[in-house]
């Protein structure tokens, strides 16, 4: 994550689109939002908004961490934002919420009515979008409850996913991927695909995930794999690869297992298995 503040060496820049949101800043060297020279930025609009084009200020937030529309301003938030600026939400209760919307819309996205086990899922039987999960009568649901959902004791959030065999289809959507404490995710046995080139999509967003089991599923490509930098367990069997080992695999250095039998692969075993100090089976 980047940290401190945007640099007054950006003012060399007369028009810059600054994706920052996301990281732990803390403010702007002064002379930036007082300079006339940045009224480029943002496609124009911190002409028209400011240095709030950018990121919000600290103790103010919108959806998208900046204000992109006038009748979007960034709004007060009156717990604050633990002294950054860019924030996305308000308060301590959103990781809780957030998470329950991830899994709303992973739900809708993989055939939830019709999986094999509910318990728990089927609360969310009746709504259709993630956004219903805001209504007064959902207050209370608690996404840790829900079948093959593993939550660590201390915060609440997500850690493990474990729907083997369940009649999920469909694509994963990639907020899932968001869950910042997840380290297991077990899919086999369904009909699912990461992305709609069949990879393993934006599976680096998962900065914890250790463990992956995606065994009779959809993928048959490597791509997007390499950026799972923490994980160690790989199980890919009964796939339809139909190539040799990709050299993405090589990207991760934490793999000590790696399962892929009746996978399509073919070709020789490459030497840059090698690569994989820690593989072990």
């Amino acid at each position: 994550l980047l940290t401190g503040t945007v640099p007054r060496e950006f003012l060399k820049f007369r028009s810059l689109n600054l994706n920052v949101v996301g990281n732990n800043i803390t403010g702007f060297a002064e002379e930036i939002c007082d300079s006339g020279s940045i009224s480029s930025w943002m496609n124009g609009l911190v002409e028209q908004f400011g240095c709030d084009a950018i990121l919000c200020p600290d103790g103010y937030y919108t959806d998208v961490g900046r204000q992109e529309e006038e009748s979007v301003p960034c709004v007060e938030c009156e717990v604050g934002t633990n002294g950054l600026y860019g924030a996305t939400f308000c308060g301590a209760e959103k990781d809780d919420i957030s998470e329950l919307e991830i899994l709303a819309e992973f739900y809708l996205a993989v055939n939830g009515l019709n999986w094999d086990e509910t318990s728990g899922w089927d609360v969310m039987a009746d709504i259709e979008s993630p956004l219903d999960l805001t209504l007064p009568s959902y207050a209370g649901v608690n996404h840790c409850n829900f079948w093959g959902i593993i939550c660590r004791n201390d915060t609440n959030q997500v850690k493990e996913i474990s729907l083997p065999s369940n009649g999920l289809e469909g694509m994963v959507p990639p907020s899932l991927f968001d869950l910042p404490a997840l380290d297991t995710l077990d899919l086999s046995g369904n009909e699912l695909h990461f992305d709609r080139d069949y990879g393993f999509g934006p599976i680096g967003n998962a900065k914890k995930l250790e463990k992956l089991d995606v065994s009779s599923n959809d993928i048959q490509k490597f791509s997007g794999i390499g950026q799972a930098k923490a994980l160690r367990e790989l199980y890919a069997d009964d796939l339809y690869f139909f190539t040799g080992l990709d050299t993405e695999l090589y990207q991760l250095p934490e793999l000590r297992v790696l399962h892929m039998q009746y996978s399509g692969l073919r070709n020789e075993i490459p030497k840059g298995l090698s690569q994989l100090a820690n593989l072990r089976s």
